[in-house]
């Protein structure tokens, strides 16, 4: 019959530069980087923090279908 999509656009703002770099080392491929690759890692989280104000922000996008017969 009829579907529908919902869209909802969203954002996660991050406050804890540790939890990106905890995120981002939790699995491959970070998980199996070299500890001046993390350093470098750490770093770069760090910059986009100083950019952001304080915040890493992440967009994202989900939905929801309706359907009817």
């Amino acid at each position: 019959g009829a579907v529908e999509l919902r869209a909802y656009d969203d954002e996660l703002a991050i406050t804890d530069p540790a939890a990106v770099l905890t995120y981002h080392t939790s699995s491959p491929p970070g998980d199996k980087a070299s500890p001046a690759q993390r350093e470098a890692l750490r770093e770069a989280i760090a910059e986009r923090f100083q950019t952001g104000g304080g915040v890493f922000r992440v967009s994202k996008s989900v939905g929801l279908f309706v359907c009817r017969k």
